[in-house]
């Protein structure tokens, strides 16, 4: 009997390091917020947003600035986002 519960550690251990590595996966992927998103904002309308609390609401937008090669920015202090319209 020892020897079957090895193999249900083994595949506990392997399913839950698969789910944790995909939920984490995925909880990098939702963020909107700079990075890839400079990119995307050539095709989707985007702003800049002064973050305010851990709530996530914004005190103050400001417009985007655009650089030479066509990726969205932000001035200092200010989060690039995706405007939901």
């Amino acid at each position: 009997m020892p020897c079957l519960r090895r193999p249900r550690r083994l595949q506990f251990v392997v399913v839950a390091g698969t789910m944790l590595t995909s939920l984490a996966g995925c909880a990098l992927g939702v963020s909107t917020e700079g990075g890839s998103l400079a990119g995307a904002c050539q095709l989707r309308t985007c702003e800049c947003a002064k973050p305010r609390g851990p709530l996530g609401t914004f005190a103050d937008i400001q417009p985007v600035q655009w650089r030479d090669n066509g990726d969205a920015v932000c001035p200092d202090g200010y989060q690039l986002r995706l405007v939901s319209r």
